[in-house]
């Protein structure tokens, strides 16, 4: 059996665990992924509101398209079922078969106790295959289903709820498509996929998947989103790394595969309430404590920004309120930022107030520890940059060139920090 490594030299508080979510949800910036892959690295969307996905994808994905989620679903490529906690979600055609007998445990549960007094006497296989047999004829409302099943089993005003919680049923289109309506019709998702369900042995691999979509969690978080139980065998069956927590317990997993969103570096540029936003991430072989050293050794600077040197102007520079200095370019091309260090949290943050006539705005450096012993390196700028419009309609070429600049130097901050 593989085992949890225990790293209890790294603890991680409320305000990293909350920027691992938001890394790992895709919520930080936009990505180029096709909406299909996010539904799957997201382990499935909430879908309670039919129309919901298409808000959480536009979100998370650069230049999605409520045309790209119909078409997934008509295709029969994304499909909208209960899954976790007996709610709706969008999930994959493969997740659909995957995931849906791993919850069979927890709908079983949710019938007894809803239900279980309503449905006395009844045998709830015979409900099922009966079911089964009317909606491969047409997709059926719950309401007709009642009526239909009530013919043979008169007395009894839950039996589509028995349905649901013993027959895995697909809300066929047009229910969750954009610009469409209808009642939610059910088909059984083996008929509407034409494939077999897995065989439920999917839980190990449902909670690997789930760590890399939710960050670093404790088995109850797990248990909360599943709406599982007994996920502690399964934890313990599973190559994890854990982490403590900010009170001292070691609860927080991680798995030990790669747990960023889909590609190691990411970067992306917009405008947010009126403040340029730029936002460059890259992963690191080093430990956080190695890189955030090197990232604070403001004279070392030269060595991995690009085309900058930086220096302190007051205070030790590794704590708030030091002053700092940067100059950036070449020649008479090149300009001076200062800074005023407005956040230090080793290893793991530090947030700087740009004061210059050039660049006002927050800088902040994050650097977020990965399973594997190395780091996440995530460089933030939000600027109030000079010239109004003028400065609005220069960002449309300088965002996307300054990505390009920043990625590259934080690609040399981590091989700096790796040699040492």
């Amino acid at each position: 059996m593989l085992t949890r490594r225990v790293l209890d030299r790294t603890l991680l508080d409320r305000t990293l665990l909350n920027r691992a979510l938001l890394d790992r949800q895709m919520l930080l910036r936009r990505h180029d992924v096709k909406a299909l892959a996010a539904i799957e690295h997201l382990v499935g969307m909430q879908s309670q509101t039919p129309l919901s996905p298409y808000v959480g994808l536009w979100t998370r994905l650069r230049g999605f398209r409520h045309e790209d989620l119909a078409g997934l679903l008509t295709d029969r490529s994304a499909v909208r079922i209960v899954l976790m906690r007996g709610t709706i979600h969008l999930v994959s055609a493969d997740d659909c078969l995957a995931l849906r007998p791993v919850v069979q445990p927890l709908l079983d549960r949710l019938l007894r106790t809803s239900y279980g007094r309503r449905l006395g006497g009844v045998d709830l296989g015979e409900v099922a295959s009966a079911a089964r047999a009317l909606m491969e004829e047409r997709p059926l409302s719950f309401a007709e289903l009642d009526e239909l099943l009530g013919e043979r089993w008169p007395g009894h005003d839950a039996l589509a709820q028995a349905v649901r919680a013993a027959v895995p049923l697909v809300q066929v289109p047009p229910r969750g498509v954009w610009g469409a309506s209808g009642q939610a019709w059910h088909v059984p998702a083996e008929s509407w996929l034409g494939r077999p369900l897995g065989d439920g042995s999917a839980a190990g691999d449902m909670v690997l998947r789930y760590l890399r979509a939710f960050g670093p969690a404790s088995v109850k978080d797990m248990q909360v989103w599943s709406g599982l139980t007994g996920l502690r065998s399964v934890v313990k069956g599973l190559d994890l790394v854990a982490y403590r927590d900010e009170n001292g317990g070691a609860s927080a997993c991680w798995s030990s595969r790669p747990a960023t969103p889909p590609r190691a570096t990411s970067a992306s540029w917009g405008r947010t309430l009126g403040v340029e936003t730029l936002s460059v991430a890259v992963d690191a072989q080093a430990s956080p404590d190695r890189v955030f050293a090197v990232l604070t050794d403001w004279p070392r600077h030269h060595e991995w920004m690009v085309l900058t040197r930086a220096w302190v102007v007051a205070g030790d520079g590794r704590s708030r309120g030091s002053r700092l200095a940067a100059s950036t370019g070449v020649g008479p091309l090149s300009f001076v930022d200062t800074m005023d260090v407005t956040g230090w949290r080793p290893p793991h943050e530090v947030e700087v107030r740009h004061t210059g006539r050039v660049i006002r705005g927050i800088g902040r450096f994050h650097v977020l520890p990965r399973p594997d012993g190395g780091s996440r390196i995530i460089w933030e700028e939000n600027l109030h940059l000079p010239l109004g419009l003028a400065g609005r309609i220069g960002w449309r070429i300088a965002g996307p060139v300054s990505a390009v600049f920043l990625r590259l130097s934080l690609r040399r901050l981590a091989a700096l920090a790796l040699r040492g």
